[in-house]
C-alpha cells in the first residue's frame, strides 16, 4: 500500500534518529503509560502534533514534531544532573546535525526549523530532554501520495 508523503517523512526521519549511537531505542509515538524501566535508554520517543496546510499549487504541510528523550540519572552529588545535562546536550546536537542536513528527505522535506530545546528534570530517576521542530513537506495539491508537482 502506498504510503503519504507526510508518512514517509515521519518513517525516514525515524531511521535518521536510529542511527545516533547515544540512543538507547527510539520511538515514534508519544511516551504515554511507557515503563521507562522496560525500554533501552537513553529513549527518544517522537510524535507529531498540529497541523497546518498552506494551499496553492503545490501543497504544504507544516507539523510540529516533538522529540522527547528520558535519560536516566546517575546518582552523584547533584543527584546526576550534571551528567544529565551533558549527555542531553550531546543528543541534541546529534539531533540537531541529523535535521540540519535531510539528504534523505530530498523532494519531500522543504524546511526542517528547530523551535524549541528545554531540559528538565522529569523525576528522581530520569531527566527528560525535550526538542520541538517545526517540520515543512511537501505533496502535489490533490495527491497526498506524490511529489510530482
Amino acid at each position: 500500500m502506498a504510503e503519504t508523503i507526510k508518512t514517509q517523512v515521519l518513517r525516514t526521519l525515524e531511521v535518521m534518529l536510529r542511527e545516533i549511537e547515544d540512543l538507547g531505542s527510539v520511538h515514534r509515538r508519544p511516551p504515554l503509560n511507557v515503563d521507562l524501566d522496560k525500554v533501552k535508554t537513553p529513549a527518544l520517543f517522537f510524535w507529531d502534533e498540529e497541523e497546518r496546510k498552506p494551499r496553492n499549487r503545490l501543497m504544504l504541510g507544516v507539523m510540529r514534531l516533538t522529540l522527547a528523550v528520558f535519560i536516566r540519572l546517575t546518582p552523584g552529588n547533584d543527584h546526576g544532573f550534571t551528567a544529565f545535562s551533558d549527555l542531553a546536550d550531546t543528543i541534541a546536537g546529534r539531533v540537531h546535525g541529523i535535521m540540519a542536513r535531510p539528504a534523505a528527505l530530498a523532494g519531500k522535506a522543504v524546511n526542517l526549523q528547530e523551535l524549541t530545546t528545554r531540559k528538565a528534570l522529569a523525576n528522581e530517576l530520569f531527566g527528560e530532554l525535550v526538542l520541538i521542530y517545526q517540520v515543512t513537506y511537501a505533496h502535489s495539491s490533490g495527491n497526498a501520495f506524490s511529489t510530482t508537482y
